[in-house]
């Protein structure tokens, strides 16, 4: 496929989050939804999800964002794979769901003239050398599944587009996310970048984070987690603190800022895309 927009599969990492956490999103009924195994039909919603952005209606918003979650998540794990594969299957899950929710919104909101404000898909399919069958170690569901890939684009006038991948399933009666990138996630494969038409972001330079005295003091230490935008030319920007204890967040903000990565590149053109950055303090033992 050749498209003047880029996209990026998203290659992130989230702990702390809980599948039941995930599956608490707010969401409609399952009577009361209903969208074609079409094209048409995820277009339809997205466009609602949009729809109830641009109005401010931030109830309808959780739940239609909701709605694309897999309804009962670990019943269902539970139902399509192996005992031994269900917990890190359904963690596996709650992060990829988790990331693809917060860069949704994030995306919307960052571009915020509502007038203008867009959001497409086009699908994706991959190439015939990139369609791995399963090995021996990877875990498949008992039934087959039929999944599909698009490239999502939220833009807006004046403002560059954020582009990425994402893998979805009809099931009860509309598409549900079941994975960031090109394939579902329980694939060995989910996180694999279609190489030959992107680039993804290298990190050329990383500032080391000054260790706040009064968290050595208290003994704290961990992971702070940021979401960002790398620009086309590499810089990072729109920083906003994801999780990590309040006594770092000041010091893994101020360090990122310094960051530079090599842009993202589409068919050898620079794109902007969002990104998630780990700043880890360690106390020395």
């Amino acid at each position: 496929m050749r498209t003047a927009n880029g996209f990026l599969v998203i290659v992130l990492i989230l702990s702390g989050t809980t599948l039941g956490s995930a599956q608490n999103q707010p969401r409609m009924a399952i009577g009361a939804i209903s969208h074609p195994t079409t094209f048409e039909g995820i277009s339809r919603q997205f466009q609602e999800i949009l729809r109830a952005r641009q109005q401010g209606a931030s109830e309808r918003f959780d739940e239609l964002r909701g709605n694309l979650a897999l309804p009962e998540a670990e019943t269902w794990i539970a139902q399509n794979f192996a005992e031994d594969k269900r917990e890190v299957l359904a963690e596996e899950y709650a992060k990829e769901l988790a990331q693809f929710q917060s860069t949704l919104t994030r995306s919307l909101d960052l571009r915020s003239n509502a007038e203008t404000l867009r959001i497409g898909l086009e699908r994706w399919e991959r190439p015939a050398q990139q369609s791995s069958g399963a090995t021996a170690n990877e875990p498949t569901p008992a039934a087959h599944v039929p999944v599909e890939t698009y490239q999502i684009t939220v833009a807006a006038e004046g403002r560059g587009p954020v582009v990425w991948l994402g893998t979805f399933a009809y099931l009860r009666g509309t598409y549900r996310f079941i994975g960031s990138g090109a394939y579902p996630f329980w694939s060995l494969d989910c996180f694999t970048v279609p190489s030959a038409n992107f680039q993804m972001a290298q990190a050329v330079h990383k500032e080391a984070p000054m260790f706040p005295a009064n968290a050595i003091q208290q003994g704290v230490q961990g992971t702070v987690r940021l979401h960002a935008t790398i620009a086309k030319d590499g810089t990072v920007h729109e920083l906003q603190v994801m999780d990590g204890h309040p006594a770092l967040r000041g010091a893994a903000l101020e360090a990122v800022r310094k960051w530079r990565y090599s842009p993202a590149l589409l068919e050898g053109h620079p794109v902007e895309v969002p990104a998630t950055m780990e700043v880890d303090f360690l106390l020395p033992r």
